[in-house]
């Protein structure tokens, strides 16, 4: 019996930037990787964007496979990311002193 399942756990909001983050390392277009991983297009969009929050395990290892990672290392990636404290508002300006 071939069993169909989704992970839901925490973290999976950060998947979709460990994703890009490989993709892009690898240098693939998302339909490049779409086609390597056989999903649609709108898939990888979806899961990058944060679109999708839930995620097929048998999906994510297609994925991982298309990218020449262990899905282990897209987890890991996501973890950390969801650890990282982002800077917010705009950066600061970098203003000379005035001469006088």
């Amino acid at each position: 019996m071939d069993v169909k399942y989704t992970i839901y756990v925490p973290h999976t909001d950060h998947i979709g930037p460990a994703i890009r983050a490989f993709r892009e390392l690898a240098g693939l277009s998302q339909p490049a990787l779409a086609k390597l991983a056989g999903v649609h297009s709108r898939t990888i969009s979806r899961h990058e964007m944060g679109v999708s929050l839930s995620i097929d395990q048998g999906i994510l290892e297609r994925i991982a496979v298309a990218l020449g990672v262990p899905t282990e290392c897209l987890w890991q990636k996501a973890a950390g990311a969801a650890f990282t404290k982002k800077k917010r508002g705009r950066p600061r300006k970098n203003l000379a002193p005035l001469d006088d």
